[in-house]
């Protein structure tokens, strides 16, 4: 199952003003139900909150803390662990990658949404531990052109 990673169209705003500083702020990767519509101009959790998967069967709400790997920042890239959700019964969609902290006047910027079967279907868990596979190329990358 291939997926599919949008990322906001402010992402690139907060990163090059240092407002969001990659490998130095917290971000936390959410579940989302397929009730969510992926929309570029949703700018914080408050805008996607209301469609995470409930809390329990394996789920605290608001999601999992993205944790660095060791020697996760590169000259190329920001690498980080594959979260895992033990033991999870949901189903789900989507994944946002939230910046855990404020910027201005947002609460929480959202950085982007995975779309995680790109047919799209639903991921249905049944009490088995997810793992959301993080690039091993990193989830954070710099572009060098040719």
């Amino acid at each position: 199952m291939a997926s599919v990673s949008y990322w906001q169209t402010h992402y690139w705003r907060l990163i090059a003003t240092g407002k969001v500083r990659l490998g130095v702020d917290p971000f936390k990767i959410a579940l989302l139900t397929s009730a969510y519509a992926r929309n570029a101009a949703h700018a914080q959790w408050s805008d996607i909150s209301g469609f995470e998967v409930a809390a329990g069967n394996g789920y605290t709400a608001g999601g999992q803390s993205l944790v660095l790997a060791v020697n996760g920042i590169t000259d190329d890239a920001i690498i980080y662990i594959d979260p895992v959700w033990t033991a999870l019964t949901k189903t789900f969609r989507w994944a946002a990658v939230v910046c855990d902290i404020n910027v201005d006047a947002l609460v929480k910027p959202l950085i982007g949404i995975v779309l995680l079967d790109s047919t799209p279907a639903d991921i249905v868990n049944n009490g088995s531990n997810y793992t959301l596979d993080v690039p091993s190329l990193g989830l954070f990358q710099r572009y060098q052109p040719a």
